[in-house]
């Protein structure tokens, strides 16, 4: 269902404002000939986009900064808690802060942190534990006895989950790094 998505928008992003588009579309000609109710609509659907993957990305890297930090932490939400969790979290915030206003390109940040999140929190991460779960460890105090058995054809498919995330990751990193060598890109 993901392939026939993108291969659907692909096609009719294509068929519309050619292959070749520069990146981010917003600052191109082609952004200037299209109308004004479509460009508020694609903001606020990119604004949705990156609140979403702002939450996706966050959450999860809170709650294990504040594991890390504090493994006994209660998640009560008491005033203390809350402000604990806080605390906790600080350093990740000050971090990204940092970067926001150390890197000079906005769009050489977001393309650093797409090549080291996106691949490996969507592809990597999930096919590297779904191996040691399911196909190495078979752990039964992890699995139960009711485990279900693995194919040859799903150990297939999980190696080329991972597989792909790497192509992803290294073509993400590479397109990163020229976005910083070349000022034209």
């Amino acid at each position: 269902l993901n392939l026939i998505v993108y291969i659907c928008v692909g096609v009719v992003v294509v068929a519309r404002w050619g292959f070749d588009v520069s990146d981010p579309i917003m600052f191109t000609p082609v952004w200037a000939t299209i109308d004004q109710s479509i460009k508020k609509t694609l903001n606020l659907l990119l604004l949705i986009g990156n609140l979403v993957s702002y939450m996706l990305d966050s959450v999860p890297l809170g709650r294990y900064c504040q594991c890390m930090l504090k493994p006994n932490f209660a998640d009560t939400w008491s005033a203390q808690d809350c402000f604990t969790y806080f605390l906790c979290t600080l350093p990740t915030f000050l971090f990204g802060l940092f970067m926001s206003i150390a890197v000079p390109n906005l769009f050489v940040l977001l393309a650093f942190t797409t090549a080291l999140t996106v691949p490996w929190v969507t592809q990597i991460y999930p096919a590297t534990l779904y191996w040691k779960l399911y196909v190495s460890n078979r752990d039964p105090a992890l699995l139960g006895n009711n485990a279900p058995k693995i194919t040859g054809l799903e150990q297939v498919g999980i190696a080329t989950v991972f597989f792909i995330g790497v192509v992803s990751f290294s073509v993400c990193f590479a397109a990163a790094i020229e976005k910083v060598a070349n000022a034209e890109v």
